[in-house]
């Protein structure tokens, strides 16, 4: 919830102990790093609060039916997340992209339920990678 440790945490607590011109591995600097995370954390959970609070007035206008592309928004998350791990091996997305139109062309009932057509779309590519990897084709790093 209130982030990753290498794009938030590390850098404030970097920062934090330049500006306290503390070194490391000392009690200062662990004293230091400890409360910049746990200021950070507060911080964090304080902006958070205040967006879910300044979206409240917006909700009537946001759950408007001429927006419509809400509804899409975690297919569209999701999507963007599979895209970025599987473009990194081309192989493990040629069969789930050329499947998937052609299981939506044959039955259009299922543009309804886009979000759960993520289940079998990540289960083909976890087929094929399975299958690549057993004949060597593909290799973990």
């Amino acid at each position: 919830m209130t982030g990753n440790l290498s794009n938030l945490k590390t850098p404030c607590t970097i920062t934090a102990r330049e500006m306290a011109k503390a070194k490391a591995g000392t009690p200062e600097n662990e004293i230091i790093s400890t409360l910049s995370i746990a200021i950070r954390s507060l911080v964090t959970i304080l902006v958070i609060f205040i967006g879910v609070i300044l979206l409240v007035p917006l909700q009537p206008v946001l759950q408007n039916p001429v927006l419509p592309a809400f509804n899409n928004v975690v297919p569209a998350l999701f999507g963007a997340l599979g895209f970025m791990y599987l473009g990194m091996c081309l192989k493990l997305t040629i069969l789930p992209v050329t499947v998937m139109p052609l299981l939506y062309i044959l039955l259009p009932g299922l543009i309804k339920q886009n979000s759960l057509m993520i289940v079998p779309a990540g289960a083909i590519a976890l087929a094929v990678g399975f299958i690549l990897f057993k004949k060597n084709k593909i290799h973990l790093n």
